[in-house]
């Protein structure tokens, strides 16, 4: 009946400490991209595309299928330039001084009331601002639980310096 009921409370700590985890050691600095999915569909387009360039020139001109390959290159074109701007213009930065979201000012750690990533339907940062501003804001980034742990711990660690 004891061995049960500690068992029972171990498993209920051991879910707290996953659910609001911290890392002790964290660097100064963090980015967080959404740069992978982007290159997997550079890859596939890209495949996509030779391979319909390959039935053009084995099969000879059909007006579909240069339509066709051109419609791709337009999304393909459009994937690449999101890649290079995903990876030049990072989704969140997390630093000494704050938190910035992509399209949103450098909020600072001491102006932050409280802070929440939802994960439910899409990524969303949930910020409440001491002066009784809400920011919400979708994020575009597919690891939550990595990102809810980094904020969880950059936010614990500056927000009383």
């Amino acid at each position: 009946m004891n061995f049960s009921r500690r068992h029972a409370i171990q498993k209920l700590r051991s879910r707290r400490q996953r659910y609001f985890r911290v890392d002790r050691e964290i660097p100064s600095r963090i980015f967080f991209r959404n740069s992978n999915r982007f290159f997997w569909q550079i890859l596939f387009l890209g495949v996509l595309f030779s391979l319909l360039y390959w039935e053009l020139i084995s099969s000879g001109r059909s007006i579909s299928l240069i339509m066709t390959m051109f419609v791709l290159s337009v999304f393909l074109f459009g994937f690449t330039l999101k890649f290079l701007l995903s990876i030049i213009f990072p989704e969140v930065t997390l630093d000494e001084k704050g938190i910035k979201l992509r399209g949103i000012r450098k909020i600072g750690w001491a102006e932050i009331k409280a802070l929440k990533i939802d994960p439910t339907f899409d990524l969303y940062a949930d910020i409440k601002l001491k002066n009784g501003t809400l920011i919400h804001h979708r994020i575009e980034f597919s690891n939550a639980e990595k990102l809810r742990m980094q904020v969880r711990s950059f936010f614990r660690k500056y927000r009383q310096q």
